[in-house]
């Protein structure tokens, strides 16, 4: 069963859990223009904040089954993340501010690319630093 088509896409779509066993997002290069390195991924890595949290249970309060609101309360705790308005400062990109709920969004897949290019340029410097240790030890 499909929910919209490659050529016929749902604009968005609402869920408490959402379970599937593989996520594509397109990423073809036929797709994309004006592409560009990311600018300071680690530097911008080290300014973000992971947090663990519970959801606030009032945010349960249209459900409309008791019973099925006290599992999403309790689903709702100890979530790992980030706090959207703190990310906006940093990747204003990968937030959203849904007007509908008034609430901002995260687009937690684009973190990746952003966490790919840190991690190289981390490796690039431990390689800097094992080179210049390597050239001490020879010193010696």
């Amino acid at each position: 069963a499909y929910l919209g088509l490659s050529t016929s896409k749902f604009w968005r779509v609402y869920s408490s859990n959402l379970h599937y066993d593989y996520l594509y997002q397109n990423a073809d290069l036929s797709l994309k223009e004006h592409i560009r390195p990311i600018e300071n991924p680690l530097l911008k890595i080290l300014k973000i904040r992971g947090v663990v949290y519970d959801i606030r249970p009032e945010y349960y309060r249209n459900t409309p089954e008791k019973e099925k609101m006290e599992i999403l309360i309790e689903e709702g705790k100890n979530n790992v993340g980030v706090i959207a308005q703190e990310l906006l400062e940093v990747f204003p990109e990968l937030v959203n501010h849904n007007k509908e709920s008034g609430l901002y969004e995260v687009n937690y897949i684009g973190l990746i690319s952003v966490l790919i290019e840190a991690m190289k340029e981390q490796q690039t410097q431990i390689a800097s630093l094992t080179e210049k240790l390597d050239a001490l030890g020879a010193d010696q």
